[in-house]
């Protein structure tokens, strides 16, 4: 089903043409957003009758997380994806929430997960707008077109780099350079936001992220962690950022009002 015939908004990324699935807007209040305001609005407006229902591939397992106890307060991935009727596991701590517990939790819990793709979405200020079975297919599509070695874990992708950190000047530079090279600026900067993986590679490479020193100037951050491990393994193309967003959309402050446009139903 397409995001049109499903009653859900179609969201462009203008620079590249691509209608990403997965809205991600970091880093300012949700209902303060000229973007992502209205993307929610128009999700959660469906009438429900005719509401779409797309449930999961099968060999995809959705995760997400949070500090919440079960039976608590569900954030705003978990309400779109009951909304959509997708399922999702939801890897939690009773602590106060710190971004880098997403690398913990996750390596923690892939052990348990029997699919072959695994797919992570942050909890409290991401939607989707369209089916898992678009996401999936799309990275498997990206893997089919990739030169050997395909990619096996991919992010999203930002314009705006965090965290901001002498020690990660190099990664800065490096995903600017690659994107340069490969004619996909501006969204250039990893964003753990959101991820699609192969599920045996993920789980191999959360449990090395895990035993990796944090960034020292954001240690709560994991993805200071996860731009450091990509800066060592950008070259081989196993792990990369989804800089045409077909997949994870980013829409911040930083970004220009052109560069995303919601056409709605």
């Amino acid at each position: 089903m397409s995001q049109a015939a499903s009653g859900l908004p179609n969201v462009v990324n203008t620079v590249h043409q691509t209608q990403p699935v997965v809205i991600h807007s970091p880093g300012r209040p949700k209902d303060q957003h000229p973007i992502f305001k209205p993307i929610c609005d128009e999700v959660f407006g469906i009438p429900e009758a005719s509401r779409p229902w797309f449930g999961c591939p099968t060999d995809l397992t959705i995760l997400t997380w949070s500090s919440e106890p079960a039976g608590g307060k569900k954030q705003l991935l978990e309400k779109c994806l009951d909304w959509l009727g997708v399922p999702c596991t939801v890897l939690r701590t009773n602590r106060e929430w710190r971004n880098w517990f997403k690398i913990p939790l996750t390596a923690q819990a892939l052990p348990e997960v029997d699919t072959r793709y695994v797919m992570g979405m942050d909890s409290t200020d991401v939607v989707m707008v369209g089916s898992p079975v678009v996401a999936l297919e799309r990275f498997k599509r990206r893997q089919r077109q990739d030169q050997q070695p395909a990619c096996k874990l991919l992010f999203a992708a930002e314009r705006n780099h965090y965290p901001r950190s002498r020690e990660l000047r190099q990664a800065t530079a490096r995903e600017r350079e690659s994107a340069e090279i490969a004619g996909e600026m501006p969204f250039c900067h990893l964003n753990t936001g959101g991820f699609i993986a192969e599920t045996h590679a993920a789980m191999k490479w959360f449990r090395e992220a895990w035993s990796r020193p944090r960034a020292k100037r954001v240690p709560s951050s994991d993805q200071g962690v996860w731009r450091q491990f990509y800066r060592e393994r950008e070259s081989n193309g196993e792990v990369a950022i989804d800089r045409r967003c077909e997949i994870f959309q980013n829409v911040t402050h930083y970004d220009p009002p052109d560069v995303v446009e919601v056409l709605r139903r």
